[in-house]
Order: C-alpha cells, then sequence, then structure tokens
C-alpha cells in the first residue's frame, strides 16, 4: 500500500508524525486496559478492561479515524480526542503517574499540532462533507 493511500505524502515528518500517532493510539488502549484493571476487583476486571477497549475502539473508529463512519469535523473531533486522551490520563495520574500522564498529553498535543500543520488526515473535510449529504 502506497503511503499516499493513506493521505500521507513523501515528507519525512509527516510519515513520521503518523507513526508517532499510531503509537500514542496504541499506547492509549494499553493504559486504558491498565487503568480500568485496576480501578476494579474480582471478575469485573476482565469485563471492564474489555467493555472500555471495545467501546473506545468503536467511538475512535466511528468519529476519529481517518477513514472513520461519522467523521468529525476539526473542532469537535479535537474535544472528543481531548475527553479521550485527558480521561486516560487522569486515571493514570490518580494511579501515581502523573509524570507520565502529562508526558503523554504533551506528546499528543504535540503530535497533534504537527500533523495539523501538514493538513492530516487530507480527507477529514471531504468526508465529512460526504457523511452531512448522507
Amino acid at each position: 500500500m502506497s503511503m499516499e493511500v493513506l493521505g500521507i505524502g513523501k515528507s519525512p515528518v509527516l510519515m513520521f508524525a503518523v507513526l508517532i500517532r499510531f503509537l500514542i493510539e496504541t499506547a492509549m488502549l494499553v493504559v486504558l486496559a491498565i487503568v480500568m484493571w485496576n480501578a476494579t476487583e474480582g471478575p469485573w476486571r476482565w469485563v471492564a478492561v474489555i467493555a472500555s477497549m471495545v467501546v473506545l475502539a468503536t467511538v475512535w473508529a466511528t468519529f476519529l479515524s481517518p477513514k472513520a463512519l461519522k467523521p468529525l469535523s476539526w473542532i469537535p473531533a479535537f474535544i472528543l480526542e481531548a475527553l479521550i486522551f485527558g480521561t486516560v490520563a487522569a486515571g493514570l495520574a490518580a494511579m501515581g503517574y502523573g509524570i507520565i500522564a502529562l508526558i503523554g498529553l504533551a506528546i499528543w498535543l504535540i503530535d497533534l499540532i504537527v500533523l495539523g500543520m501538514f493538513g492530516w488526515p487530507v480527507n477529514r473535510k471531504r468526508r465529512v462533507a460526504h457523511s452531512a449529504k448522507n
């Protein structure tokens, strides 16, 4: 698959930022599982971990991914992402890892700024306009 299909282009900075984005999203899911595991006890642990990851992955795929089913425009997408990353970071901070949570939020925000400078994802406006017609 070529990088143009993913809306990445040929810029090494953009390619690196997209890689960081993928790693941040993956880390967010892992941290969510850890937070939910520590927030619950007994057999509910597994239910909490699996349910939270399924809900988050569904919300992300529906509204935030580059190929989202119902993509949000820039401001609602930013607010939803900030709520998600902020909630996961707050859970991590509540476990006693506040510095790591702040570092994660800073990396997310810097990467989001870099991606925005390159106009990524390139298809968000087109997809939002298309989904509004349906």
